[in-house]
């Protein structure tokens, strides 16, 4: 009850005071009003603002006087008055308002004597603007660097850093960084310096808060260097093959590319192709003679330096193509695939022995809209392992397959093998009559084996390689006699 009595009584103190305030600005006695009746407007720069003086005492005229005490003649303007036609009344114009306008105009008889007079007090706010508006700062590096942000506003707006979205905080950065009153100063600039920097202002005022940031890429003007300083320098290839060489290196402002063999500068023709972008240029060759077999190198060049590299070009052997491929086991989305290869022992230099293989597949319907192109074919590469198998995943269901496979070695990729057809299975489950006729091949002596194949078989999570599932193996090569002789 004392809580209720309390709030009442807050609410009538509020009712009467309101009802004074009302009748304070609607008070006439003085023959003045004031619409809208406010004491105090508040307005943004760049905003307009009407208000009117209502005279109700006869045979008298009205004025407006701005905060400095001058007289608003003017009829026309960024401020004027506009009398009205039928009556004493006069109104206050401001087309659009500006910070030296904010204090208090006040309306009043004119005339001599003891004068009446109704004031408005007018509060001006500014939103927050930026004077600069350059997006990109490049210095050169060790030099000093001053990233500017100018911010205007009323009242004055608060200004935070922050570099690549974090802080900057003169606690731990005092040394490298400066807070100035129109920017940022950065100290002995670095590559590491590079990044975005963003100044966010913060403003407050009685009607509304604003956030408002812009962002700087600083650019450290450097001299190249290279992206991997660690490099494989020999290069292997074989005649009538291709082979790539690439450099790569990151400078401010980009560096321009060259290539060179022997000395002599490098340009396309039909056998070279150069394709260079602002950090890596890419040298093709088509091996047709021995010629092509040299040093060469790289140039990397802008105004603030160069940076050169070698890289020797040997000939090699072409490895020799897979014997076959063969599908060691298949589910509805992974195909897990043999290739059958010499041994490394085969090759007669040990530096050009089998590292690893190509394998190429896309969809028989896939390769019927490419007209029998393999250019969009999907591919993987393996790395050699005695006895492995390769899984092919992220397969779709029921669908048939175009896979290729190619051997590599230092030198490249051997020619392909004969493409092989396999299909993926459906996700309905499989056949029950195929159940039975799997395992009509066993006896009852080994109906223990035939059981652990129909688990194979249904298995959603098929095991692949014979390798790596030794048990399965053995398995399966009691009741069939070769692991690679049965296909699930």
């Amino acid at each position: 009850m004392k809580l209720i009595g309390l709030l009442l009584n807050l609410a009538t103190t509020a009712f009467v005071a309101g009802s004074s305030s009302h009748h304070e600005n609607g008070n006439e006695t003085d023959g003045l009003r004031l619409i809208p009746s406010d004491h105090t407007v508040v307005r943004y720069t760049n905003e307009s603002l009407i208000v009117l003086c209502r005279n109700t005492l006869a045979d008298t005229k009205v004025h407006w006087k701005s905060p400095k005490g001058d007289i608003i003649k003017e009829h026309k303007g960024r401020i004027h008055i506009e009398a009205s036609p039928t009556s004493d009344d006069v109104k206050l114009v401001f087309m659009h308002i500006s910070l030296a306008d904010k204090g208090d105009w006040s309306c009043e008889h004119a005339g001599g004597g003891d004068k009446a007079s109704k004031p408005f007090n007018l509060i001006v706010y500014q939103k927050i603007t930026f004077t600069e508006n350059t997006t990109i700062l490049t210095v050169k590096e060790g030099t000093n660097a001053t990233i500017l942000c100018e911010v205007k506003g009323e009242p004055q707006p608060n200004v935070t850093w922050h570099y690549n979205g974090q802080p900057i905080t003169l606690e731990t950065n005092s040394t490298k960084f400066r807070i100035l009153a129109d920017g940022l100063l950065i100290n002995s600039v670095t590559q590491n310096d590079t990044g975005e920097y963003t100044c966010r202002a913060y403003q407050v005022n009685p009607i509304a808060s604003d956030m408002q940031e812009r962002t700087v890429l600083l650019k450290i003007e450097h001299k190249p260097i290279w992206t991997y300083m660690n490099v494989v320098k020999e290069r292997y290839t074989f005649i009538n093959g291709t082979t790539t060489l690439k450099c790569e290196a990151i400078a401010e402002p980009p560096a321009n590319f060259s290539w060179y063999r022997s000395k002599k500068q490098i340009h396309n023709d039909k056998h070279y192709r150069i394709e260079s972008g602002n950090y890596v240029s890419t040298l093709h060759i088509r091996v047709d003679n021995e010629d092509v077999f040299n040093v060469y190198k790289c140039k990397v060049k802008n105004h603030l330096g160069s940076i050169e590299r070698a890289l020797i070009l040997k000939r090699g052997e072409k490895p020799p193509t897979p014997k076959d491929m063969q599908l060691r086991g298949y589910n509805s989305n992974t195909f897990d695939i043999v290739v059958n290869h010499p041994r490394s022992s085969d090759v007669a230099d040990p530096l050009m022995k089998v590292t690893g293989y190509r394998i190429e597949y896309m969809t028989e319907l896939e390769f019927k809209k490419d007209l029998g192109k393999w250019t969009n074919a999907k591919r993987k590469e393996f790395a050699y392992e005695e006895g492995a198998t390769f899984l092919i995943s992220n397969l779709e269901a029921n669908t048939s397959y175009l896979v290729r496979a190619a051997s590599r070695n230092l030198a490249g990729y051997s020619d392909w093998t004969k493409v092989e057809k396999f299909h993926t299975l459906s996700l309905t489950p499989a056949n029950a009559n195929s159940a039975t006729s799997l395992t009509s091949f066993y006896t009852a002596k080994h109906w223990l084996l035939g059981f652990a194949v129909m688990s194979l078989h249904f298995s959603k999570n098929l095991a692949f390689g014979c390798r790596a599932q030794q048990k399965q193996q053995l398995l399966l090569q009691l009741v069939t006699g070769s692991c690679t002789s049965l296909s699930l």
